[in-house]
């Protein structure tokens, strides 16, 4: 997905709807599963909190 991409290569939520003809609240979305799927990755490497 071309928000993924754009919100990895450190652009703005509002920067990537711009350019994806999207509402921000959409790329807002998409950001909070990148960010969720990071923490799922980051545990199963052993890296997440120790909770």
């Amino acid at each position: 997905m071309e928000a993924a991409r754009l919100l990895r290569a450190g652009l703005s939520q509002a920067e990537v709807a711009r350019r994806v003809g999207a509402h921000r609240r959409s790329v807002s979305r998409c950001a909070r599963e990148l960010e969720h799927q990071g923490l799922r990755k980051a545990k199963r490497a052993g890296l997440g909190s120790e909770t």
